[in-house]
């Protein structure tokens, strides 16, 4: 039985769910005397639209799928960042699943793949638009079930930041929209009704925070018409339409479509 702390009952009065056996965990200190984990720093290239581009504009994603998007290029501290990240990542699923048993090694990094045929490397027609176009929704949740004690099952999210981002209000911060947005389109193809975004500081004093999001399927719905509006655009050869709230701060507004048409 894991024994509880004295902060322990004080978390819970904040009314945390995941956090207060995180911080418990560390504070027991009875630590394995090894914890492996795998780092996975690369991502696969694919044609799959992604939740973590949820709110991107209908225009940007077509610019990315044609391949007239150049990507800025990461120095050695962006890269840093992104390995200390992928670290914490590994860490935080041990513990979860073998130190707290909130959830198992098959609900871990859990892969969404839908409207693709892998052994056929092709499209399998079971997502097609609305004019009889393919396309395809890929995915992978960090935890896309955790029976956490007392609360029932969440889909949980890490996000890991730099202190200054940490010390930020979540709610009304920038990045709360484009995070909401990620997790409500894993909630939908997991088909679970709450989630938590875990926030990590990953520089000292390496503290956690949560927000808990609701799952909203009409929200996801939109999306998913987006991303069917791009994918016609794609097979039609026309450039798609500004979807931004406020398309004077689009990031694809300086993209010229003559002649792509």
């Amino acid at each position: 039985m894991v024994k509880l702390s004295n902060k322990f009952a004080k978390h819970m009065a904040r009314n945390e769910i995941l956090v207060p056996y995180l911080n418990n965990w560390f504070a027991n200190g009875k630590m394995p005397d090894e914890i492996p984990f795998t780092v996975h720093p690369n991502k696969e290239d694919d044609n799959a639209f992604h939740p973590s581009g949820a709110l991107k504009c209908a225009r940007e994603l077509w610019i990315e799928r044609q391949g007239d998007h150049e990507y800025a290029k990461h120095d050695a501290t962006s890269q840093k960042n992104f390995m200390i990240g992928h670290m914490y990542h590994g860490l935080i699923q041990f513990i979860m699943v073998e130190e707290l048993g909130f959830s198992k090694w098959s609900e871990v990094e859990r892969e969404y793949d839908y409207g693709w045929d892998k052994e056929g490397n092709c499209f399998d027609d079971s997502l097609v638009t609305h004019k009889g176009n393919s396309y395809r929704i890929r995915g992978f949740a960090d935890f896309s079930r955790c029976r956490l004690p007392g609360k029932g099952e969440y889909l949980v999210d890490i996000k890991t930041m730099m202190s200054r981002i940490y010390a930020q209000d979540f709610v009304g911060s920038a990045n709360q929209p484009k995070y909401e947005a990620q997790v409500k389109l894993y909630m939908d193809l997991e088909d679970i009704n709450q989630a938590i975004i875990l926030c990590v500081e990953k520089d000292g004093p390496h503290r956690f925070k949560e927000h808990v999001v609701a799952a909203d399927h009409d929200f996801c719905e939109d999306i998913y018409d987006k991303w069917e509006y791009v994918v016609d655009c794609e097979v039609e050869g026309v450039v798609p339409d500004c979807t931004c709230d406020h398309s004077v701060e689009c990031p694809a507004k300086g993209f010229d479509p003559v002649g792509r048409t």
